[in-house]
């Protein structure tokens, strides 16, 4: 009975300490999630709109796909940035979108 009565105000100790941790979070960021992938729009801000595609054609990028992956702070500026899994002759076009996502960190 003794053991009954130790186990029941441990465990009732540690359930207390779980509901006393609540993550409080902005009105603006309560509903989403930690890790989210990037939302590529269409605004004049966009990664799209800042590669320079003509200069890409006068080098000679043909069709090409690559990925990407950028780390973001809280405050919204870019961490780090890097490619991979890039399609075959797919260099000119890693190189104008680290190129973009570079000045997006150091800005």
């Amino acid at each position: 009975m003794r053991l009954f009565g130790i186990s029941a105000v441990i465990l009732l100790s540690v359930v207390d300490l779980g509901w006393s941790q609540v993550d409080v979070g902005s009105s603006q960021t309560a509903t989403l999630p930690m890790y989210r992938p990037i939302l590529l729009g269409t605004g004049p801000d966009a990664l799209i709109n800042r590669i320079d595609t003509a200069d890409l054609a006068r080098k000679g990028q043909k069709d090409a796909a690559i990925m990407f992956s950028c780390s973001v702070k809280k405050d919204g500026s870019v961490l780090s940035a890097s490619t991979y899994r890039g399609t075959p002759d797919s260099k000119l076009l890693e190189q104008e979108v680290l190129k973009r996502l570079s000045v997006a960190a150091n800005p």
